[in-house]
């Protein structure tokens, strides 16, 4: 009775596989919810190609500029410092078979709700993977974030991601969610991820960082996760640099990014 709620959903999955040399797939998700609104988008995008510009030119047209409403909500009562991070390595996990040629993929959603006055939620992902003759790579971010006003409201949000080419993958995640019964508030925050690059190749690298933050009636999660191979160091770094640029995450969730 008078007292708004609502929540939101997303899902995506995205694969380019076939007998061309170069594949590259993507996605990105965000949803957001407060006492006014409640809004989802998804984009989503795969690409098989005879070269690595013809790949860099159709990543880009799919993922450089998307068109949001205007009556997309992109203020929130987000602050750049409330985010940090840690480094984190991992080991090989790799349990992919054979599959011929070039291949890369991209799953995950989030879900996010709010329920009374002054509660909000954001959660998002981005995850793209990248496959050439000359190494792979892939990328992964997801970010929480959500805030309980003073009585009698709850807000949460949980993102999770997952991008693979024949040798790299990545697994991010976070969830947080917070309850205010009366003038005193309390919840969770997790984050995880998982990386690995399981090559031939002479240089393979995996890596990451998450962090899980609550103070007050607010809460954050964050995790990103980076996997690379190359012939050389140039060619490995070059690689995971090509897919850190196209898996940015929506404008609304870069101030939580870092």
């Amino acid at each position: 009775h008078y007292v708004p709620s609502g929540t939101s959903n997303t899902y995506f999955s995205s694969k380019a596989v076939g007998d061309r040399p170069f594949a590259g797939a993507g996605a990105r998700d965000v949803v957001t919810n407060s006492d006014m609104q409640a809004s989802a988008v998804v984009q989503a995008g795969g690409v098989g190609a005879e070269s690595d510009t013809s790949l860099r030119h159709y990543l880009a047209s799919q993922f450089g500029n998307t068109f949001l409403s205007p009556y997309f909500p992109a203020v929130f009562a987000t602050g750049e410092d409330f985010i940090g991070g840690r480094r984190l390595l991992t080991e090989s996990n790799s349990t992919s078979s054979y599959i011929p040629h070039a291949y890369a993929s991209a799953h995950g959603g989030s879900h996010g709700s709010a329920h009374g006055k002054g509660a909000w939620s954001i959660g998002g992902n981005a995850a793209t993977s990248f496959s050439n003759p000359y190494g792979e790579a892939s990328y992964s971010i997801s970010i929480d974030d959500v805030y309980s006003g003073e009585k009698e409201v709850a807000a949460a949000a949980s993102s999770g991601a997952e991008t693979n080419t024949k040798t790299t993958g990545v697994h991010t995640q976070g969830d947080t969610h917070f309850v205010t019964e009366w003038y005193v508030p309390k919840g969770t925050s997790q984050s995880g991820l998982t990386a690995y690059s399981d090559s031939l190749k002479p240089f393979n690298v995996a890596g990451g960082e998450d962090v899980s933050k609550n103070e007050g009636a607010r809460g954050s999660a964050k995790a990103i996760g980076y996997a690379g191979n190359g012939f050389s160091q140039a060619g490995q770094d070059g690689n995971i640099n090509t897919v850190r640029a196209f898996g940015q995450p929506f404008f609304v969730l870069q101030p939580l990014h870092g």
